[in-house]
């Protein structure tokens, strides 16, 4: 073989090598940035972040949420359904629990893959805005399959099944519905409030 041959063979060598390099280079950089995305902040706040959960098998809500995080496509369909269709139960309340209500502080720790959350917290939200529940007191925070949240101890809280609805008045805990109420939302609410 000639030296102009070998030289033509090397340099294409080394150029398909580096081709090879930039396409693999492009795929690591696109899939980075399609998990990069995949994991959104839907709210611009650090709030309402999506993310796709490998052991639920879907997406889910990860971390602190408002109630704008229930008109996401993924979450719209179960909380509006559970919100309209439940019907408050008011005469479990007397006026002093009624105005007790809308002056202590509600941490709702959920999660979005959780059948128990998505019954109860629609229905949970639902009595507090019957009441006039102001939403700065409302503090809700979304667990993954680990029960982990960023930014969030669940130990802290002792958080062991979710829903948890932990009632409160500054700092100390009145008392909390875990999973699902003996008999009903508003009258574990009752109870805790008295």
């Amino acid at each position: 073989m000639s030296q102009t041959k070998k030289m033509y063979n090397t340099s294409f060598f080394k150029m398909h090598e580096s081709m090879k390099n930039t396409k693999l280079l492009l795929v690591i950089f696109v899939f980075s940035f399609s998990s990069l995305a995949y994991s959104q902040d839907t709210s611009g706040n650090g709030m309402n972040t999506v993310t796709y959960d490998k052991q639920a098998e879907q997406d889910i809500l990860i971390g602190e949420c408002n109630r704008d995080a229930f008109t996401i496509e993924n979450f719209v369909d179960w909380y509006i359904t559970g919100y309209k269709n439940y019907e408050v139960t008011d005469s479990v309340f007397d006026q002093r629990t009624k105005e007790r209500i809308r002056n202590v502080k509600y941490l709702v720790v959920m999660a979005t893959w959780c059948p128990d959350s998505k019954r109860e917290v629609p229905h949970f939200l639902k009595i507090l805005d019957n009441y006039g529940v102001n939403n700065d007191n409302v503090r809700i925070v979304s667990l993954n399959t680990e029960k982990e949240a960023p930014d969030f101890q669940v130990d802290k809280y002792n958080i062991r099944k979710v829903p948890t609805f932990i009632i409160k008045s500054g700092e100390k805990e009145l008392g909390r519905i875990t999973e699902s109420p003996e008999k009903s939302l508003e009258t574990s609410l009752v109870q805790i409030l008295k």
